[in-house]
């Protein structure tokens, strides 16, 4: 099967597999990065972006960043944008530093993820809280779709050869 017809089949079938796990554990594990991961790693699979260290550690840095943020910036407190259809100032803040968290500590890692930036992003500006069970929900879609993705992005590389 060619590659242009493969690619967006596991792409489906990485995302849809989340969303099933999600539905099963009653979790929306459907976070964006998910698909924005799922896209890298099948789109760019011999890029070092689209391997499962990047998109990994990458997503967990913007994790990590975000909710820092949210805590430096006194964000938490702040009106959510997805429920009021504006953003606070203080929530602002909080993405700006959010996103130059994430780049800073991406680069020196090297494990570069712009699905990591959306993370950081979905915290910061509270579409996510910063609760432990929000955060266990989206470090889940992160670790499933890192190994969904890299199992699919193994499966596309042997096809291809």
């Amino acid at each position: 099967m060619p590659r242009a017809v493969l690619q967006p089949i596991l792409i489906t079938v990485v995302v849809g597999l989340v969303a099933l796990f999600g539905y099963w554990a009653q979790a929306p594990w459907l976070v964006p990065s998910v698909g924005a991961s799922a896209f890298i790693q099948l789109l760019l699979p011999d890029k070092p972006a689209g391997q499962a260290y990047d998109t990994g550690v990458g997503q967990l840095v913007g994790m990590v960043a975000g909710f820092v943020s949210v805590l430096v910036t006194g964000a938490a407190a702040a009106p959510v944008m997805s429920e009021t259809h504006e953003i606070a100032l203080v929530r602002v803040g909080a993405v700006v530093l959010a996103i130059f968290l994430t780049a800073a500590v991406q680069v020196p890692l090297k494990a570069l993820s712009a699905a990591g930036a959306a993370v950081a992003i979905l915290i910061a500006a509270g579409v996510a809280s910063t609760s432990w069970a929000s955060l266990g929900v989206v470090a889940a879609s992160i670790g499933l779709v890192t190994v969904l993705g890299e199992i699919a992005r193994r499966v596309l590389l042997a096809a291809s050869r």
